[in-house]
């Protein structure tokens, strides 16, 4: 497993919105798409995919807060595909490593 984040671009964020949880997970959180759509009028915050290798397993929105003035991961997703294979547990590290710089 090589995971990494990588700022979402208009060459990858469709490949982002494809992704989702499993069935009993959709009505936890917004889908990916709607978050894409959010982000543009969110100043301070980064949609990042999560990689494993080249593959898109995953979804992270992060960024500072303007009430509170500290990082948040607001939105973290592994794909219904990779999930149970350690990408979440390595993909939060990630956000977080990013989120505190």
């Amino acid at each position: 497993m090589n995971l990494k984040l990588v700022k979402l671009t208009r060459d990858n964020w469709e490949e982002c919105a494809a992704l989702s949880g499993q069935d009993n997970q959709k009505g936890y959180m917004a889908p990916n798409l709607y978050s894409i759509a959010e982000v543009q009028f969110l100043e301070h915050f980064e949609a990042l995919g999560i990689h494993d290798g080249e593959k898109m397993v995953g979804f992270a929105l992060a960024g500072l807060d303007s009430d509170d003035h500290n990082y948040w991961i607001y939105r973290f997703m592994i794909d219904k595909g990779s999930q149970g294979k350690g990408n979440g547990e390595m993909g939060k590290r990630d956000s977080l490593h990013w989120s505190i710089g």
